[in-house]
Formats: structure tokens, sequence, C-alpha cells
């Protein structure tokens, strides 16, 4: 469901952009400020209903236990989370902008090798075969999107011929070949001139 929610977002994301013209940097303000609220609230819920006792099983973050226990380490806090926060925004700023100029599935691509490269190292921790089947998985999910995005391209039975290095090259071709009947029409209308101006001084000639 996660993965279907974040697919589902990213060619949203997409539509809005192209077309309903919505700018790229509106789209990251109502993330966020929607983020804010919703950070805002679960804060204010934890601050109020859950105890502020480190040792009981529901601690959460508390508020007013932070501004009390306020130290030199908290303005070092303060300083990570902001730069946590430019980096945030810079990162979703160049996801959107690739989303738009290129394709969400890039995406999926990066996800692949990801996941893949994490269950790799994690067999070293502790075998399972999860896994391998997710090492499996990955792996095919890589070569698709790659087949997909035409960076590996098929070249038997016929696999590559809508590719867009065959597509480009058939138009190519149209539209040589239609320059080519253009000339041959002008050169037989030429002829077809030629031909009318020897008849009519043959004629004046015959007069």
């Amino acid at each position: 469901m996660n993965s279907l929610s974040i697919s589902f977002t990213r060619v949203e994301i997409k539509i809005l952009m192209e077309n309903k013209y919505i700018s790229s940097y509106k789209i990251i303000f109502f993330i966020g400020s929607l983020g804010l609220i919703l950070t805002l609230f679960l804060l204010i819920i934890s601050t109020i209903f859950f105890t502020d006792k480190k040792d009981d099983p529901r601690y959460l973050d508390n508020f007013l236990l932070y501004c009390s226990n306020f130290t030199k380490q908290a303005w070092i806090e303060i300083f990570v989370t902001l730069l946590y926060l430019f980096i945030c925004f810079m990162e979703y700023n160049y996801e959107i902008l690739i989303i738009y100029y290129l394709n969400p599935i890039y995406f999926l691509i990066s996800d692949s090798l990801y996941y893949g490269s994490q269950s790799i190292f994690s067999i070293y921790k502790i075998y399972d075969i999860k896994n391998d089947l997710t090492i499996l998985a990955d792996a095919f999910a890589f070569i698709g999107y790659s087949i997909y995005v035409e960076a590996i391209i098929l070249n038997f039975c016929g696999l590559n011929k809508n590719t867009k290095m065959n597509i480009t090259k058939r138009g190519i071709m149209e539209s040589q070949n239609i320059e080519k009947m253009i000339e041959d029409d002008d050169e037989e209308d030429e002829d077809d001139e030629d031909k009318a101006k020897d008849k009519n001084m043959k004629e004046l000639v015959s007069k």
C-alpha cells in the first residue's frame, strides 16, 4: 500500500504540472504544509495525553518537557534539523523536476536498486530465504524498468520496432520519401510546362 500510494502520488504530480500547469514549488509548499500541520497535531496529542516518563512504553515526544530541558545541545539539534529540512527540500525538489522532465518510472529504478542492494548486504548478516526472493524480484524489476526506458533494447522478435530510435528512423525515412515525391511532382510539372510551351511554339510556327 505504501508503494502504491507513493507511485500514485508521483503520477498525479506529473499530471498536475503538465495538464493543470501547477508549479512544482506550489506542490512542495502544499505537501510541506500538510506535513507540518499533521506533525504539530501529533505533537500536541503526544504532549497532552501521554506521560513524560522515558521508562513508560507509551512515552512519546513531549514538547513541554523538551522546552524545560532546553540546553546548548538543543541548539545543535535545531541547527541539524534545519540543515536536514533543507536537504529534504532539495531532494524533493529534484525528485519533482525528474518527474516533470523525465518520467516517474526512473524512481522505480532507483527503488529497485536501493532495496536490492539493501537485501544483498543483509545476507551477510542473517541469511533468510526472503532476502533471496527480494533480490530476485528487484533484479527482474530492474531489468523490466531498463527495458521500458530503453536502456536495454531487445533486438529480436520485432521487440525493438517501437523504440524511440526506430520510430525516429522511420520518421526520417518517411519525410525523405515525401520530399522525394514532392520533387518528382515538381519535375513532372516542369516537364508538362515545357511540353506545353513546345506545343505552342510549334502551333505558332505552323501558322
